[in-house]
């Protein structure tokens, strides 16, 4: 996903777009690629605080997450691609994932998103869901 920061910094966009600052360890950015991959897919952002109200650039500082230790963490999931961006001598961590309706798995879970508004998570419901009906005709009416 190619993305204008400036332009996205004044629109306030939330939703499948989610922003950390500072950073997160290696095991909770792979949980948040799986819960974007168990919903509707989306982008997480490092360097960009979210403060509720208005989105501040701030930069990421830290060394960027290994793909294979990613994939690791994911049991094969590859649909994500991890990018830098530079912004005014600021560096921004972007991880694209595309949504997996067969669930990502992480540690046992299947994680995903309280809300579009804020990053904690929690474990996807697997409800089964039994329909029956019966259709009794008497004559040409339906009971």
């Amino acid at each position: 996903m190619n993305l204008n920061l400036k332009e996205l910094l004044k629109e306030q966009k939330r939703g499948n777009i989610r922003y950390i600052y500072p950073g997160e360890d290696i095991d909770t950015i792979a949980k948040m690629i799986a819960a974007l991959a168990n919903m509707r897919g989306g982008t997480l952002l490092f360097g960009i605080e979210d403060d509720g109200c208005d989105l501040h650039f701030k930069g990421y500082a830290f060394e960027r997450p290994e793909k294979k230790k990613l994939l690791e963490k994911l049991e094969g999931f590859e649909d994500f691609k991890i990018k830098e961006l530079n912004e005014n001598n600021k560096t921004i961590l972007q991880i694209d994932v595309d949504m997996n309706s067969d669930g990502v798995n992480y540690g046992g879970i299947f994680p995903v998103f309280y809300s579009d508004y804020h990053n904690m998570m929690k474990e996807a419901e697997i409800v089964e869901i039994f329909i029956s009906y019966n259709l009794a005709k008497s004559g040409n009416t339906v009971l």
